[in-house]
């Protein structure tokens, strides 16, 4: 069976615009869909993203995708899948404090997007690779894509300042390169090469 279109569960407009964005490519319309999801407070975002998957499969009933992130602090592996409360609940500046305690301020996102098919079968793509250092404090003014504050304190690697005080065009380097090997990449070619 040919695959035209995905459902994209999710109520992040940032995400939706970057999957279209990935998915062109191969053909691929996105479909969204927003649904109220529990996120269940779970140690890993693989868990979170299947969680999820699980939950939009079974009140949709046809093929999806869903994604879901964490940040790291290397070291102290934290927050993880907790981030978006974290953040809301500390913000970002006492986050860059946090990172005070490590050696290095090391820190990575992870990404984890979760396909079901019309069976009910889950295949799971994760990305691991966005990787860098937090600063001090915060800098920079909200970015076009940005799908967190953290781009306030997150230095990407190959840079000396936070995503959200980088130019345009430096962050659109960015997101080529990352469009290359993410997650929603990953997903438009397993769908592409299952035509």
């Amino acid at each position: 069976m040919a695959v035209d279109s995905v459902v994209f569960v999710t109520g992040n407009l940032n995400k939706l615009a970057v999957a279209r964005q990935h998915l062109a490519p191969f053909g691929i319309e996105v479909e969204h869909v927003v649904l109220d999801l529990d996120e269940i407070q779970a140690p890993t975002v693989r868990e979170v993203a299947l969680h999820k998957a699980r939950q939009a499969f079974s009140a949709l009933r046809r093929p999806l995708i869903v994604e879901d992130s964490g940040f790291y602090i290397d070291e102290l592996n934290f927050p993880g899948p907790f981030v978006k409360h974290v953040v809301a609940m500390m913000g970002v500046e006492r986050l860059a404090r946090v990172a005070d305690v490590t050696r290095d301020r090391r820190c990575h996102f992870d990404s984890v997007l979760v396909h079901v098919d019309e069976a009910g079968q889950e295949t799971v793509f994760e990305d691991r690779a966005s990787t860098g250092t937090l600063a001090a404090t915060p800098v920079g003014q909200p970015q076009p894509g940005s799908w967190s504050a953290i781009w306030h304190i997150y230095i990407p690697d190959g840079y000396d300042r936070p995503a959200s005080a980088l130019t345009p065009e430096e962050n659109e380097r960015r997101f080529e390169q990352w469009g290359t090997r993410s997650v929603y990449r990953q997903v438009g070619e397993a769908l592409a090469r299952s035509r």
